[in-house]
């Protein structure tokens, strides 16, 4: 199973969100890339990427990606300005992580 970075995976769950219209928070999709590592762990026996999730507070971290778009707050995130994560599309998420 291919293995992707967590920071298109990232992009991909909030363009997929801003798609459907729905706002999405940091906090949000990191409880996202968390179900979806699970997901893959379960379904392919094979994590679905590498970065590390690290139990915060508020929940399940992926730093990295954390960092990137923390400047938002709680605010719904911008759409992402570039198309690196259009080769996730044929990508088999769980039914709580595809709109």
């Amino acid at each position: 199973m291919e293995k992707y970075a967590a920071s298109d995976l990232a992009k991909y769950v909030i363009q997929k969100h801003k798609d459907a219209e729905i706002g999405i928070t940091n906090l949000r999709l990191q409880k996202l890339l968390y179900y979806v590592q699970g997901y893959f762990l379960k379904k392919f026996d094979s994590p679905a990427f590498e970065e590390g999730i690290y139990r915060w507070a508020y929940g399940p971290v992926v730093v990295d990606v954390y960092y990137e778009y923390c400047s938002n707050g709680a605010d719904d995130l911008p759409p992402p300005t570039n198309g690196e994560f259009e080769n996730i599309e044929q990508l088999v998420l769980p039914e709580h992580a595809r709109l």
